[in-house]
C-alpha cells in the first residue's frame, strides 16, 4: 500500500502528512472498495478513493482546486489514515504488512531470517537469480579482463568505441565494483556533459553528507542543461531539498521562487511552503513579486484566491475572455462579489449562445445558466436572457427546445 507515495510530489506528501497528523481528515468512511472523507486546510474538501481488493488505488478525487491528483495534499492526508486503519483493522494479515513496510525495515529483518534458515537462504539466492541478475565479482573479473585484452588489439577508433561502452556504469555499480573515490570522480569528469552521470553524483555525494560539492554541482547543471527546462526544474528541486536540509532560509526560499515562477503550473504546494518559511512581512513582500512575476499566469487565479484577495481575482475573471475562468472561481465569487459574476455570465453567454450549433453546446448553455440561476437576485435576469435568446435565434430549435425545458425546471 505504500506504493501510493510514488505517485504523489514529494512536497504534496509532505503538506498532507501534516494534514493528517493535525488531525484534519474528518468523517472517515471506508465502505465495501471506496473510501470517502473530509479535509479541512484553508476551506473543507471532500474526498473520493475507490479502491481494488482494498490495497490497490483505482479512481481518486477531490473537490478542491488542485489542477492534478499528484498536487493533492488532501488526498494524501486521507491514504495515510487508510494505512492507519488498516494497520489497526489487521495488523497480522501479511499482505499488509508487506504492502506497509519500507525497503528500510525489509532489508534488515530479511538479513536476519536467511542467516538463521539455510533453507530460505537457498530459495532466495534461487530466486533472485532466476531473472539473470550477475554475480559482481565475476562480472569485475570478466569486465577487466575484457577491458585489458581489447585495448591491446583495437586501433584507436575501436577503442573509444570501447570507452563508451565503459560509460554505461553507473555511480551506484561503480560502488559496487570497489571503485575508489578519486576513480569515481574522474569517470564522472568524463562524462561531465550527461545530465545523469550528474544527477547520479549528486545523489552518491549527498548520500555521503559531501554537501558543498552536491550544491556546487546542481548550480553548474542548471547552467550545463539550462536549454532544457525538465532538467533545470529537477536541479531547483534537489537544491530547494538540500538548502532546507542545511537551513540555509535565503538560498531555499530564491530556489522555490525560481520553481514557482519558471513552472506551466502553478504548484499551490510550494506557494504553503514557501509561506510557512517566511515571517508575515517577508511574506507579503514575497506574494507581491509572485502577483507580479505570475500576472500573466493561467493559474494565477488560484494564488488570488489563496490569498483572499478577492479584488484581484474578479479583475482577472473580468479581463479574461470566456466564461471559463468565470465558471473556475464561481464558487468564490458568488459569496465575495455576486453582483459582478452575474454580469460577467450575462455577457457572456451571450456571447456563446451566437457561436453554438449542437445538442451538446446547448446543453452546456442550459447548466450555465443554471448556474447564473443560482447567484442572489438573479431569477429576473435569467428570465429576460432565456427570453432574448429564444427571440434572437429561432432557427436554433434544438437551443430552444432546451430553454423551454429549462423555464418548466425553474
Amino acid at each position: 500500500m505504500n506504493n501510493w507515495k510514488e505517485y504523489f510530489l514529494e512536497t504534496t506528501i509532505d503538506l498532507g502528512y501534516s494534514y493528517f497528523i493535525g488531525e484534519q481528515v474528518k468523517n472517515f468512511k471506508v465502505k465495501q472498495k471506496q473510501i470517502t472523507a473530509n479535509i479541512t486546510s484553508n476551506e473543507n474538501y471532500h474526498a473520493i478513493i475507490d479502491l481494488v481488493d482494498h490495497f490497490y488505488l483505482e479512481k481518486m478525487v477531490c473537490s478542491c482546486p488542485c489542477l492534478s491528483n499528484d498536487h493533492c495534499p488532501h488526498l494524501v492526508a486521507v491514504l495515510f489514515e487508510y494505512n492507519k486503519y488498516l494497520q489497526k483493522k489487521d495488523a497480522n494479515n501479511s499482505a499488509y504488512l508487506v504492502s506497509y513496510a519500507e525497503d528500510s525495515q525489509i532489508r534488515p529483518f530479511l538479513k536476519m531470517i536467511l542467516k538463521e534458515n539455510d533453507h530460505l537462504a537457498k530459495r532466495f539466492q534461487q530466486y533472485i537469480y532466476s531473472d539473470a541478475s550477475f554475480d559482481i565479482n565475476k562480472y569485475q573479473a570478466y569486465y577487466e579482463k575484457q577491458s585489458a585484452s581489447s585495448l591491446k588489439k583495437e586501433p584507436a577508433d575501436k577503442k573509444r568505441g570501447l570507452k563508451k561502452k565503459k560509460q554505461i556504469l553507473s555511480v551506484k555499480q561503480m560502488e559496487y565494483l570497489n571503485y575508489s573515490k578519486q576513480k569515481i570522480q574522474h569517470t564522472i569528469q568524463e562524462n561531465w556533459h550527461s545530465p545523469t552521470i550528474r544527477t547520479q553524483y549528486v545523489n552518491y555525494l549527498l548520500k555521503n553528507r559531501i554537501y558543498k560539492e552536491a550544491e556546487k554541482v546542481l548550480q553548474e547543471s542548471l547552467l550545463l542543461d539550462r536549454q532544457s527546462p525538465d532538467l533545470v526544474q529537477l536541479h531547483r528541486y534537489s537544491l530547494k531539498k538540500l538548502y532546507y536540509k542545511l537551513g540555509k532560509k535565503e538560498a531555499y526560499i530564491n530556489q522555490v521562487f525560481k520553481l514557482l515562477i519558471e513552472n506551466d503550473a502553478l504548484d499551490m504546494n510550494l506557494v504553503h511552503q514557501l509561506k510557512k518559511t517566511c515571517s508575515k512581512d517577508e511574506w507579503i513582500s514575497l506574494r507581491n513579486r509572485l502577483f507580479q512575476e505570475l500576472h500573466n499566469h493561467q493559474d494565477i487565479g488560484l494564488l488570488y484566491s489563496q490569498e483572499k484577495c478577492y479584488d484581484l481575482l474578479l479583475n482577472r475573471v473580468l479581463e479574461t475572455s470566456g466564461i471559463k475562468e468565470a465558471n473556475r472561481y464561481f464558487n468564490i465569487l458568488k459569496k465575495q462579489t455576486p453582483e459582478a459574476l452575474l454580469q460577467k455570465y450575462e455577457y457572456e453567454l451571450r456571447k456563446i449562445a451566437h457561436t453554438m450549433t449542437t445538442r451538446n453546446h446547448y446543453h452546456k448553455l442550459v447548466r450555465y445558466i443554471e448556474e447564473m440561476a443560482t447567484l442572489p437576485n438573479s431569477m429576473i435576469s435569467v428570465q429576460l436572457l432565456i427570453k432574448e435568446l429564444k427571440e434572437k435565434y429561432p432557427r436554433k430549435k434544438a437551443m430552444i427546445q432546451e430553454l423551454k425545458l429549462l423555464e418548466k425546471k425553474m
